[in-house]
């Protein structure tokens, strides 16, 4: 089945989105937990909404350390990283 993650900008608006392929919704779970970042995502399926998941700063809130704020991408999204 074909799943997409949409990544979600603080006001709730999708950012970005990325494309899967999975046999079922618990894969496709397993997955987007291991893409979890500093944006909530929401995983569809269609027009089907399977879940909902916040981001890391939402699940573990914290203040950054001063060697985390100094280097380039800390707690960003995989994909972002190359933004920076």
């Amino acid at each position: 089945m074909d799943y997409r993650l949409y990544f979600l900008d603080r006001a709730g608006r999708i950012q970005r989105f990325e494309a899967y392929s999975r046999d079922t919704d618990e894969a496709a779970v397993l997955l987007t937990k291991a893409k979890i970042c500093d944006q909530p995502i929401e995983l569809w399926q269609q027009d089907r909404f399977i879940a909902k998941f916040p981001s890391l700063h939402e699940v573990l809130p914290r203040k950054p350390l001063a060697d985390e704020r100094a280097r380039p991408g800390s707690g960003r999204c995989e994909s972002d990283r190359s933004a920076v």
